[in-house]
């Protein structure tokens, strides 16, 4: 039986809410093509491309800390559009930085690619604010 890629999508956003790593890997696991590919904005400190199953793994398991200090925080999917073999996301969330948060938000989307995802793409609002927030808690 085949997972429809909002369900895929959904199952993710709700274990990321959780910072559920455990569910996540499972995710990656049984969803993710072995040469899925995650794009963040080059804007932001990890941004960039990440590319593997194994380095998604990791890297998943990773953002799911239970006290994050750094990054997104307080995940709220707004809205999902389906559209054959691409899911568009809406989320909202807290960007933090030691100690200091400002609102934001991104669209993200995903591809899929024979019923596994094969690429997510994030764009963030306003990824100046992030790093300013970043500048200012580090300074």
């Amino acid at each position: 039986m085949s997972v429809e890629p909002r369900q895929v999508v959904e199952t993710f956003y709700e274990a990321a809410k959780n910072r559920d790593g455990e569910a996540l890997v499972a995710l990656i696991d049984t969803s993710f093509r072995e040469d899925a590919a995650v794009e963040w904005p080059a804007g932001l400190p990890y941004g960039g491309r990440v590319e593997g199953a194994a380095v998604l793994r990791k890297v998943f398991a990773g953002l799911a800390t239970p006290d994050p200090s750094f990054g997104p925080d307080g995940l709220n999917v707004l809205t999902v559009v389906e559209d054959g073999d691409h899911v568009a996301v809406q989320v909202s969330f807290a960007f933090r930085a030691n100690g200091s948060a400002i609102d934001s938000g991104a669209l993200e989307l995903w591809t899929f690619t024979d019923g596994l995802v094969a690429e997510v793409k994030a764009y963030y609002w306003d990824t100046a604010a992030c790093q300013a927030l970043l500048q200012t808690a580090t300074a």
